[in-house]
C-alpha cells in the first residue's frame, strides 16, 4: 500500500519548510477550533495517515469532502449553542 509519491514530500517539494509548517499550523487550528467531536478528529487523523501512504492531500475532491464534513458538524453544533442561548 505504500506509494513513494506521498503528499508530505509533495508539500515539501512545492512549498518547502515554510509551506509544511503553515499547513501543519492550519491543521492545528482546525483541530483546536473546528474539530469538536471524535468524527471530525478521525477525519483529520485519516488525512494525516493518507498523506504518508497516498497522495490524498493534493486531491481537491477528498480535501473538500473532509472540509465540508467538518464544517457541517461545526455549523450544527454552533447553531445548537446559539439556539440554546436564545431560549
Amino acid at each position: 500500500m505504500f506509494s513513494p509519491l506521498f503528499s508530505w514530500a509533495g508539500f515539501w517539494g512545492d512549498l518547502g519548510i515554510l509551506g509544511v509548517m503553515t499547513y501543519l499550523y492550519l491543521v492545528f487550528l482546525v483541530w483546536r477550533w473546528f474539530a469538536i467531536d471524535d468524527f471530525c478528529k478521525y477525519l483529520l487523523l485519516t488525512l494525516f495517515v493518507f498523506g504518508w501512504i497516498f497522495a490524498q492531500l493534493e486531491e481537491p475532491g477528498h480535501m473538500l469532502f473532509v472540509a465540508y464534513m467538518i464544517g457541517l458538524r461545526w455549523q450544527e453544533d454552533h447553531s445548537r449553542k446559539l439556539q440554546s442561548k436564545s431560549v
